[in-house]
């Protein structure tokens, strides 16, 4: 069980957030007693933090899923571990622009990886193998859409190039690939980034 500074568990505190949000407890409820009351304010600093955690995933090195032996690492994530919180943004002209050049050809292997060098806020395969292993605390507004960790380029023996996802399959989320300008309909997709903290 963890402690918060007050002696509160947080744990406790978590459930018993989840048991009054069951009893019909409104945001509205928790605003008002905090305002009078000394412990309802306690409760929802550690309502808050709990909450605040469940989106937070924890960067380590290495892939779980290594193509190494069938493809060729371009470019991946700089940094090697450490947490993270990811936030996930539509898919811009200019991002769309940059795939379709890059599967057309128009574009040489320096240009793209330098581009995508640039994309320094977007997350990469090893992001996702960490939001895999809790997929608990992925968030419900992103359940319908396929997560793009453009990041991490593999380049494949036929000349292509290919990103790792994460999509929803049945009740489980698994990550796949996907080649650079395959993306057919951009609203079903969403891009995983971390931008810096202010």
């Amino acid at each position: 069980m963890s402690h918060g500074h007050h002696g509160l568990d947080l744990d406790l505190v978590t459930q018993f957030a989840k048991n009054v949000q069951a009893a019909g407890g409104t945001d509205e409820f928790w605003h008002s007693g905090a305002k009078s009351n000394k412990l309802a304010r306690k409760l929802v600093k550690f309502a808050n933090r709990a909450k605040e955690m469940r989106s937070v995933f924890h960067l380590e090195p290495g892939f779980n899923q290594d193509k190494r032996n069938e493809w060729k690492l371009f470019t991946d994530s700089p940094k090697e571990w450490g947490d993270f919180k990811p936030k996930f943004v539509e898919l811009s002209p200019e991002f769309l622009k940059l795939c379709e050049a890059v599967d057309s050809g128009h574009m040489e292997k320096d240009e793209l990886l330098k581009r995508i060098t640039k994309l320094r806020h977007c997350l990469g395969q090893r992001h996702g193998d960490a939001m895999l292993k809790n997929r608990h605390r992925m968030p419900a507004d992103v359940l319908h859409f396929k997560l793009l960790l453009p990041r991490t380029i593999w380049g494949g023996k036929n000349g292509h190039y290919y990103w790792a996802f994460l999509s929803l399959d049945g009740p489980h989320w698994h990550m796949n690939f996907i080649r650079i300008g395959k993306i057919c309909d951009p609203n079903n997709w969403r891009v995983v980034v971390c931008p810096p903290r202010k």
